[in-house]
């Protein structure tokens, strides 16, 4: 990997990772704030300069960027820049972000017992004796006219 230190201000070493290379960036990341080398409101190198600096594809610092974001390590803003994050102990008054995954954003199940019963109850505009529920039976064939169907419907 090229290693250019006096133009680059922080310039980790991936030679020892293994596993995904974006996950290692964002963890040398996360150990130099950790360790102080960087610290809060540090500029780092844009995308483009550190791909070039270790000699990695673009879309991979990209990445590495963005899970570092996620875990709450650094803030981008466009056109400024990569800067080191505030702590959130730092911060006066501010609490820590609950997070929450929407990635799978479905509805709570009912429970299933309940299903049945809702079936069999007739709905509130369905109250004389001749309303049918066609969820919870079957109706008569007398209530259906299926001879008068069968004869507009189909040709035997």
């Amino acid at each position: 990997m090229k290693k250019n230190s006096a133009a680059m201000p922080w310039l980790p070493d991936l030679e020892q990772s293994g596993g995904p290379i974006y996950l290692s960036l964002a963890d040398a990341l996360g150990a130099a704030v950790a360790s102080g080398a960087l610290k809060a409101g540090d500029r780092l190198p844009t995308h483009r300069a550190l791909a070039s600096a270790l000699d990695l594809d673009l879309t991979t610092v990209t990445r590495a960027y963005g899970e570092a974001r996620r875990r709450g390590l650094i803030d981008a803003a466009a056109g400024r820049g990569t800067f080191v994050r505030q702590t959130s102990a730092g911060r006066p008054g501010h609490q820590a972000a609950v997070e929450v995954d929407l990635s799978m954003n479905l509805p709570p199940h009912p429970p299933a017992a309940a299903i049945p019963a809702r079936l069999s109850q007739r709905p509130p505009s369905c109250a004389g004796p001749t309303c049918r529920s066609f969820s919870a039976t079957t109706p008569a064939p007398a209530v259906l006219t299926t001879g008068r169907l069968r004869r507009n419907g189909s040709r035997r």
